[in-house]
């Protein structure tokens, strides 16, 4: 399936069209002289970016590689030639009374002339509608004629207070933390409470309950797949054709039911649809690292990173896939890049000291996992730091830290995947699988990688390991 999925992204890649029709949307300028109103100003370029990236005759840059231009003072020509496109939307949200101010320029920069822009001054509750409508005139702008006004398509109406709800939950979605995503989730409720059709809801509730089930909230595979399927069945009514809910239940396939013919099936639905959707290379990436395809996964991200140069998250994923491919010279090399992008991004930390110890260079190994809990004691990075000592013959500082961890452990939603991957690393065999035992049964998602996991390689000649995977339905190792 491996090569058949990113070949499709290849073709299809070569195939589009050459039209003139590339646009970035610039984070807007919060003039408002209230921080508190950064959710606004950055949720309005966010869904400008989104409403344009669904019209297929555009060529919009995502969102995630815009966010490091905000408040970039440069010539916009300098700008769009940075980001490759022609088009360039800036705008920037101001107070006036108990209204918003909105203002936004499209700016042709190779002809270096304004395509068009607009002021407008509006109650909060009209925002939504304002947006959609500035959405269709910048489609017809780029678009002029009957082709703009067939590849605009009303959008679902939503309410004012829905409207302000959905760029709140996206705010705290980006920050990306186990609070700030608790807080997205409740505010994806308060959407959904109010406008149950509104897909966009559906597709970031679902978001929300991959990232709190993957070690970054306080959810287990298990109490999360009920709700998320429910999420995926409403996109796919509302949206049959949404390639991101295809993508989305790939990767639950992938990480928590652990059913690779099933997820193969969704992705490569997925990419017919979006073979250029940074977010669904990206989750389709995750399925050929569990199934042992290291150069398919890479080609995905290659082409993820192409349309986001500028975001994290390929880059790491870059170091993840080499990292489960055993190419550990590639991880430390994507490890670095990314930590140059976001120097404290913990799993840029995690997988930097990992390679380095797979790479016999312990010490290095040993003190950049020190200095990376060094201030936090976030579980994720002390339990990369077990690793690397128990690694490193360093047992008694190894089960000293794990004992540190397990007190954690008592929570509901703690992720069984924290302790035994350092209990493999010390080939604690019989702690080992006890904990496995609980990771199957609360659907952890560190079980779908063990086929290809380097560090639990001490204890994969072991009988059981080879019996507990092919109860689950996954080969003891990856082909």
């Amino acid at each position: 399936m491996a090569v058949a999925v990113v070949a499709g992204v290849f073709a299809l890649s070569r195939s589009e069209s050459r039209r003139d029709t590339s646009i970035a949307i610039l984070p807007f300028a919060n003039r408002t002289g209230d921080t508190a109103q950064t959710y606004l100003s950055d949720g309005l370029a966010e869904d400008l970016t989104a409403s344009l990236a669904r019209i297929p005759e555009l060529r919009v840059v995502p969102h995630g590689t815009v966010r490091t231009y905000r408040d970039d003072a440069r010539p916009p020509e300098v700008l769009a030639a940075e980001l490759a496109v022609t088009y360039l939307l800036t705008g920037e949200l101001s107070r006036r009374g108990d209204s918003m101010r909105i203002s936004v320029e499209l700016v042709d920069t190779k002809r270096r002339k304004r395509q068009w822009g607009d002021v407008r001054v509006v109650p909060k509750r009209d925002l939504a509608m304002t947006m959609d409508s500035m959405v269709r005139a910048i489609t017809v702008s780029l678009l002029p004629g009957a082709l703009g006004a067939r590849a605009w398509q009303a959008p679902v109406l939503r309410d004012s207070l829905a409207y302000n709800y959905y760029l709140l939950a996206q705010h705290h979605y980006n920050r990306f933390t186990p609070t700030e995503l608790a807080r997205s989730i409740a505010y994806y409720d308060s959407v959904l409470a109010r406008d149950p059709a509104f897909v966009g809801a559906w597709i970031g509730r679902a978001n929300v309950l991959m990232a709190m089930a993957s070690g970054n909230g306080r959810l287990t595979g298990r109490e999360a797949l009920v709700p998320l399927r429910r999420a995926l069945d409403t996109i796919m009514v509302l949206d049959p054709r949404s390639a991101i809910a295809h993508a989305l239940r790939g990767h639950a396939y992938t990480w928590f039911e652990w059913d690779g013919d099933a997820a193969a099936r969704e992705f490569a639905r997925a990419l017919a649809l979006a073979p250029r959707d940074p977010t669904v290379l990206m989750r389709a990436n995750f399925q050929q690292v569990a199934e042992g395809h290291t150069d398919s996964s890479l080609a995905l991200i290659a082409v993820a990173r192409q349309l986001e140069p500028t975001n994290l998250r390929p880059v790491t994923a870059s170091a993840s896939a080499s990292f489960f491919g055993r190419r550990y010279t590639d991880c430390l090399r994507w490890a670095r890049q990314g930590l140059e992008l976001e120097p404290g991004y913990p799993p840029g930390l995690q997988f930097e000291a990992l390679c380095l110890s797979a790479l016999g260079r312990h010490a290095e190994a040993i003190m950049r996992a020190r200095q990376a809990v060094t201030g936090t004691r976030q579980l994720l990075l002390l339990s990369t730091l077990a690793i690397v000592l128990a690694q490193a013959d360093s047992t008694v500082a190894a089960r000293a830290l794990i004992g540190e961890i397990e007190t954690s452990s008592a929570e509901p939603s703690f992720d069984t995947g924290l302790l035994f991957r350092p209990y493999a690393a010390l080939n604690d065999r019989d702690r080992f699988f006890s904990l496995l035992e609980r990771a199957i049964a609360d659907r952890s998602y560190q079980v779908s990688v063990l086929p290809v996991d380097p560090v639990v390689d001490p204890v994969r000649a072991d009988a059981r390991f080879g019996r507990m995977l092919t109860r689950v339905g996954l080969p003891s190792r990856a082909r």
